[in-house]
């Protein structure tokens, strides 16, 4: 069980004879994050759209739910397991929370998250281009999309040897997830 906090702390900052509010728990998490200025003001608004919406839900799970779809919308998609990791907040209540944010928010495509999950494995400008290619030829799959990038990552590299185990520990889906998406994808 989640509850509310009192780190949902504001500072004023003085620019230019304005004021802007900045989340300092928020800040924390886009920090931690690697998270740009413009998706966390994005997410920021988000928050206080909601909060003054529902104010009786419970804010650090709006508030990490906020920063989740920000991400998305800005191009720097996180997953709910890194967000979760950061924020304390449990991927369930992440997911609970999605549609009271936001009813028409960005969904992430598969291709969204190559790149940082091959850079983490090392794997070369060549190999990416041709994992993305491989993701373009199974488009049509509408599994989720870091599970079907994790499993097009580990067909398209099986032959240089890459660790499932690895793979599992970078992008947070188990390793009998992506095997088996890979076997339904590719049949073999």
């Amino acid at each position: 069980m989640v509850q509310d906090t009192p780190c949902f702390e504001y500072d004023f900052q003085f620019k230019d004879d304005k004021v802007s509010l900045k989340n300092s728990l928020l800040s924390e998490f886009c920090h931690r994050l690697a998270v740009d200025n413009l998706t966390q003001a994005d997410s920021e608004l988000l928050y206080n759209n909601s909060v003054r919406k529902n104010p009786n839900i419970q804010k650090l799970i709006l508030l990490t739910c906020s920063l989740y779809i920000a991400c998305k919308r800005n191009n720097c998609p996180r997953t709910m397991k890194e967000i979760s990791a950061v924020s304390g907040v449990d991927v369930k209540h992440i997911g609970q929370y999605e549609h009271l944010v936001c009813t028409r928010y960005y969904p992430t495509k598969p291709s969204d998250y190559v790149d940082r999950f091959c850079s983490k494995l090392d794997l070369n400008y060549k190999q990416i281009q041709k994992v993305n290619q491989e993701l373009l030829k199974v488009s049509k799959c509408t599994d989720n999309p870091i599970n079907l990038c994790a499993a097009v990552i580990y067909k398209t590299m099986q032959h240089i040897g890459i660790d499932i185990k690895q793979l599992e520990d970078i992008t947070g889906i188990p390793s009998s997830t992506i095997k088996r998406l890979s076997k339904n994808i590719y049949g073999v």
